[in-house]
């Protein structure tokens, strides 16, 4: 959960150090803003569940229920990077 993201933004950023434009920031941060969007569509019925069973290191399994949001948000990413050109 945290080394994709981290991973993507310092190439990003190493991206754009490259190509500096007003425009180059401008999609960026347009990029940003929807990516934070779909993160935030995803998880609107996501369902957590801490179960009473024990994994190997005794602690309790979680289950996650994502739904057709988590798979519509997925979609639209997918969509949006067959648009990039």
């Amino acid at each position: 959960m945290i080394i994709i993201p981290l991973y993507s933004a310092i190439m990003m950023i190493l991206g754009i150090g490259q190509n500096f434009t007003p425009l180059t920031m401008l999609v960026t941060l347009l990029l940003i803003l929807v990516g934070i969007a779909i993160g935030l569509f995803q998880t609107r019925n996501v369902k957590v569940k801490i179960s009473n069973e024990k994994d190997k290191q005794g602690l309790p399994k979680v289950k996650i229920k994502r739904g057709w949001y988590y798979l519509l948000g997925w979609i639209i990413i997918f969509i949006i990077g067959i648009l990039e050109f």
